[in-house]
């Protein structure tokens, strides 16, 4: 569309506007356009509202500090697991504090050494959750590590 670059759509009739519109269009929102009833559509008006009330619900919704408080350490999911799909969480949640991101990884957090330790000496935030992280990954290690060699002589 060489031509189109640098021109603003106002310029354009209507029946052009909803054609053009319609060569953006790929997928299930093409396949939604190729079965609009012939002469439903009046105005670029009426085809951006009914675009938009179709395909309103496929917008990405955008995460917030709150929806940390859902990810919970699954039973048989490792700490070294749940640590890398929280962060990787946490990553699309720029604006949340360090505090809510505490509470909400200690909330989601099974039981264990790591879980006790943080109940008998809170932290102040989640980098000092961070700071003390490496040992207990290290311990979790090195458990799965006796396990497998336990099981090996059995």
């Amino acid at each position: 569309m060489a031509w189109f670059e640098g021109a603003t759509l106002h310029q354009y009739a209507e029946g052009i506007k909803c054609r053009i519109f319609a060569t953006t269009l790929s997928g299930m929102a093409q396949h939604w356009f190729h079965n609009l009833k012939c002469d439903s559509i009046h105005s670029f008006g009426d085809l951006f509202l009914i675009f938009m009330r179709q395909f309103a619900s496929s917008k990405q919704v955008s995460k917030t500090a709150i929806s940390l408080m859902d990810i919970k350490q699954e039973p048989h999911e490792t700490l070294r697991e749940y640590v890398a799909r929280f962060n990787v969480a946490a990553l699309d949640i720029p604006e949340a504090e360090s505090q809510i991101k505490w509470y909400a990884f200690v909330r989601g957090l099974k039981q264990g050494p790591l879980f006790d330790a943080l109940q008998i000496t809170p932290p102040r935030d989640f980098d000092d959750i961070m700071a003390i992280l490496p040992g207990y990954l290290q311990l979790e290690d090195a458990k799965a590590a006796r396990r497998l060699e336990s099981d090996k002589y059995r």
